[in-house]
């Protein structure tokens, strides 16, 4: 009933703004959650999420999907997707480093 409420009154939701790579984990958090909401609210079929979100993507993060996705989008999901460019543009210890920083705070 809201997609025809929706569709009724041209709202659009807002895309999400173009990720760069940038191994920055909140800038890449805020993509995630607004390319989440984005394919949400577009009412964007499951197997056409990852394709919609390559408009969304330059350098580091479009080289990714170009070599990686482009070939066949449909065969990933979104979470799949979204683990894989994580990997992609972060430093492949960034876990480890975040971890450490963790065990190193005190109260």
């Amino acid at each position: 009933m809201l997609k025809i409420h929706l569709e009724q009154a041209n709202a659009k939701p807002d895309p999400p703004f173009v990720y760069t790579g940038e191994p920055n984990f909140t800038l890449y958090q805020k993509w995630v959650l607004e390319a989440k909401d984005w394919l949400k609210h577009s009412y964007i079929r499951r197997k056409h999420r990852v394709a919609r979100l390559k408009k969304y993507l330059s350098g580091r993060a479009f080289m990714f999907y170009m070599c990686d996705v482009a070939h066949e989008p449909k065969q990933w999901t979104l979470a799949h997707f979204l683990e894989e460019l994580f990997n992609h543009c972060f430093p492949m210890n960034f876990r480890t480093i975040q971890r450490e920083k963790y065990l190193a705070f005190t109260q």
